[in-house]
């Protein structure tokens, strides 16, 4: 959403404000194995401006990583180099032209595999 303030009657004196996007909602692991994670989200309910993407971000330990995804999507597998005994929190970030908003909810998965299988539990 743009908003348009004008500080007198002139045109001229008006200009379009754009504001953060709200968070990004319901993010959700679909699925995951020993390197790779996929996500999907739903996009802001008000973006406020036009998105131009996403970042994702893979909070464990001290350490961080960070994706970028285009702004028509709302999905991606990403790599993922995490040691198997943190737990991970990853965040999705809506960026519109001007501001990056702030981040979703986390959602958590370990790191940790098991003996059988190299999905994560």
């Amino acid at each position: 959403m743009h908003v348009c303030v004008c500080v007198s009657q002139a045109p001229d004196s008006c200009h379009f404000v754009v504001a953060e996007p709200d968070p990004v909602k319901n993010v959700e692991i679909t699925q995951r194995n020993a390197s790779h994670v996929t996500l999907r989200w739903d996009a802001p309910t008000h973006s406020n401006g036009p998105l131009k993407e996403y970042v994702i971000r893979a909070a464990f330990g001290g350490d961080t990583q960070e994706w970028t995804q285009r702004a028509n999507r709302t999905s991606g597998t990403f790599d993922l180099n995490c040691p198997r005994t943190d737990e991970v929190n990853y965040t999705v970030t809506a960026v519109n032209d001007e501001y990056r908003g702030a981040p979703s909810e986390p959602v958590k998965a370990s790191c940790v595999a098991s003996a059988n299988t190299s999905e994560y539990f």
